[in-house]
């Protein structure tokens, strides 16, 4: 797939490019993971072996629809045997008013990830991006 000029632009070496097609291909929703320390691609061949600990986690939206926070970030869970856990909290728990004007939250999480944990949440039609920045241990 060739990527647009709008996505090709933001794409850096090492990112992964995440790329979900609607309607035989009619909408696209690009999803660009991005660390600026490692390219994610070797953090998850670390995870062969390892874990990770997140720590904390700033959840932002480059634009003012304050209404994404209503949106609940879950915590997935599959164990080898099929049983699935799932937690989730509610990002405007931690919205204050001194993180009003950037639109970020910081979330302290405090989890361990492997090959058996997700994050997600749902996406507001008019969200075109929002931004995650992970603290690991």
């Amino acid at each position: 797939m060739i990527l647009p000029d709008a996505i090709k632009c933001q794409v850096k070496t090492g990112d992964v490019v995440l790329v979900y097609t609607y309607e035989n291909a009619r909408y696209q929703a690009f999803i660009i993971i991005h660390s600026p320390n490692v390219a994610y691609a070797s953090m998850i061949k670390a995870l062969e072996k390892d874990s990770f600990e997140i720590v904390a986690m700033d959840y932002s939206i480059p634009t003012a629809i304050q209404e994404q926070f209503e949106l609940a970030l879950k915590f997935k869970t599959l164990s080898l045997f099929g049983k699935k856990e799932t937690d989730s909290i509610s990002p405007n728990t931690f919205f204050n008013p001194e993180n009003f004007l950037d639109f970020k939250i910081r979330i302290p999480v405090n989890t361990v990830i492997d090959k058996n944990k997700l994050i997600s949440t749902y996406l507001k039609y008019n969200v075109e991006r929002i931004n995650f920045t992970y603290y690991i241990k």
